[in-house]
C-alpha cells in the first residue's frame, strides 16, 4: 500500500510540472532576431520585411556601389507671379476681364496671394471684387474684401476734381485654378468717374 502511494505522488508531481511548462509558452519564445539586408544587383530594392505586431524586426539595409538606391528627380514647384492693370471707364457701373489669364495645360496653379487695388470716385461705393475659377459666371467664385484706404479726405490729380476714393486688399488664400481665371467687380453711386484696376496674383504651378 505504502509503494502504490509513493508512485501515486510521484505521478502527479509529474502531471503538475508538465502543466506548468504548457502554461507559459513565452519561455519558449525567442527573441526576435534583427535583419540585415544587402542588396546587390542580383537583389535590388524594393525590400519587404514581416513580423509580427509584438515583436517588430529591426532592418538594416546597405547598398553598395554596384547596387545604388535608386532615385527619381520629382520637379518641385514653379513659382507664379503675374500682375496687369485695368481702365474701369466711367460709364460702367460693372467692371469684368473674361480671361485675365488662362493656366497652362497640365497644370494647376495654387494661388496663395491675391493684390487688388481700385481707384474710383470717391464717392463711389466698391461692391464684390470677385476672382472667378472657370468660365465667366459660370466658375467657382472667390470674393475679396476689400476695404477704402481714404475714408477722411479726397484725393484729386492735379488738383483738379473729380475726386477719387481708393480700395485695396491683400489676402492670403489657398485657391486651386485650372484653366480660365476670371475678375470682376461693381460699384454703386452714380455718376462714375474713369477708374483703375490693378490685379497681382502669386502661388506656384504644380502638375496635375
Amino acid at each position: 500500500m505504502r509503494q502504490a502511494i509513493i508512485a501515486l505522488t510521484v505521478c502527479t508531481l509529474l502531471v503538475v510540472l508538465v502543466t506548468s511548462a504548457g502554461s507559459n509558452p513565452a519561455s519558449l519564445e525567442r527573441p526576435p532576431t534583427p535583419v540585415e539586408v544587402v542588396n546587390d544587383s542580383s537583389a535590388p530594392l524594393p525590400v519587404e520585411v514581416y513580423s509580427a505586431p509584438d515583436a517588430p524586426v529591426s532592418v538594416d539595409i546597405s547598398n553598395g556601389p554596384d547596387a545604388p538606391v535608386p532615385m527619381q528627380s520629382v520637379p518641385g514647384p514653379e513659382p507664379f507671379q503675374f500682375w496687369n492693370s485695368y481702365d474701369w471707364d466711367e460709364a460702367d457701373g460693372f467692371f469684368a476681364v473674361p480671361e485675365v489669364l488662362v493656366v497652362p495645360p497640365g497644370k494647376i496653379l495654387v494661388i496663395e496671394f491675391i493684390t487688388m487695388n481700385f481707384t474710383i470716385g470717391y464717392d463711389e461705393n466698391l461692391v464684390r471684387p470677385t476672382i472667378e475659377i472657370g468660365l465667366p459666371f459660370q466658375g467657382i467664385r472667390h470674393i475679396i474684401k476689400c476695404d477704402r484706404m481714404t475714408p477722411d479726405g479726397k484725393v484729386a490729380y492735379l488738383d483738379n476734381p473729380p475726386f477719387f476714393g481708393h480700395w485695396t486688399a491683400t489676402e492670403m488664400v489657398k485657391i486651386y485654378a485650372k484653366g480660365n481665371i476670371a475678375f470682376h467687380a461693381r460699384r454703386e453711386n452714380s455718376p462714375f468717374v474713369d477708374g483703375a484696376v490693378n490685379l497681382s496674383i502669386s502661388g506656384y504651378l504644380i502638375d496635375e
